[in-house]
């Protein structure tokens, strides 16, 4: 799982944002690598060196802010002449080139989620922070359809889930 994107514009920060959020909510078997690459150009390519299945999570421009795309490979070739988002060209040429080298993955996915703003700033826009757990349930999902192993509840999202709940004072 490779977040794409700057942390330090807005929206375009999903990718990491969301690597961030599933490193800190699960712990993940060693087969699955999850990783924030932030904005890779032609580095794209080396960072799926090796790895067999690719999930890219990723920042869109086009369509409806908050909503959820999801793309295989033979749709970054459909859709060749549309450009979906900032870094969609270093990621169209390496999913290309990747599909040609040995040692590439055999499948790469894309979820995207449109932004509402892309400007500096390290928060995401409220509509695309709502759109975290359904993006979370469909990566994950890929997992399974994938037969990898699950990742567990990570200790310290456990430990925050049973912290005691902040109850207001009488007045």
């Amino acid at each position: 799982i490779l977040g794409i994107g700057s942390l330090l514009s807005g929206d375009d920060g999903v990718g990491p944002h969301f690597v961030r959020r599933l490193l800190w909510r699960y712990a993940f078997p060693p087969s699955v690598l999850v990783e924030d690459i932030g904005t890779p150009g032609p580095g794209l390519l080396y960072a799926m060196e090796d790895l067999d299945l690719v999930v890219f999570v990723d920042a869109l421009r086009a369509g409806r802010p908050g909503c959820l795309h999801r793309m295989g490979a033979d749709a970054f070739e459909a859709h060749s002449g549309i450009r979906l988002g900032p870094h969609d060209a270093g990621l169209r040429d390496a999913v290309a080139l990747s599909a040609l080298a040995e040692g590439g993955p055999t499948e790469v996915v894309l979820w995207g989620v449109v932004t509402e703003r892309v400007s500096p700033g390290t928060q995401l826009s409220p509509v695309v922070e709502a759109a975290m757990p359904t993006l979370e349930a469909a990566v994950l999902g890929e997992l399974r359809r994938w037969r990898l192993p699950a990742p567990h509840l990570s200790v310290h999202y456990r430990r925050f889930q049973k912290s005691p709940k902040l109850v207001p004072l009488p007045r």
